[in-house]
């Protein structure tokens, strides 16, 4: 819904295509990431498991002392505000206008941060189910 959102804006603004790139970084980014690790461990890249960045910061805050409702509300907090919340927030409020060229480069740091954040635990998480077949 938020990619066909981001599709209409496009074609209704002068807004960069490339805020729309950052609004969306997570979860494309996401995506790639997760469905590449797959496959280089020879695992169907569509097969579920807990390796998604949110389980890892869940599981970090879980870590710290967090109960599971705050660590659960954190970490909704964190991915949203970072990924959602402060693009919006900087284009409306005209920090960084929707015309910018300099959200290609948020894009980037979004693309970077979110890597960073898959690299928070290297712990392997336990799969939510086992691959049988």
């Amino acid at each position: 819904m938020m990619a066909l959102a981001c599709l209409d804006m496009l074609q209704s603004s002068d807004a960069s295509i490339w805020f729309f790139a950052a609004v969306l970084s997570y979860p494309c980014t996401e995506l790639v990431r997760v469905m590449v690790n797959r496959l280089l461990r020879k695992r169907s890249p569509f097969a579920a498991d807990n390796s998604h960045v949110h389980n890892k910061v869940f599981a970090a805050l879980k870590r710290a002392g967090c109960s599971a409702l705050l660590a659960n509300s954190l970490t909704g907090l964190i991915v949203s505000g970072l990924f959602s919340v402060l693009p919006t927030y900087l284009a409306l409020s005209g920090v960084l206008p929707w015309t910018s060229p300099w959200w290609f480069v948020y894009f980037l740091a979004g693309v970077a941060l979110h890597l960073i954040l898959s690299l928070l635990s290297r712990q392997k998480l336990r799969p939510r189910y086992s691959d049988v077949g």
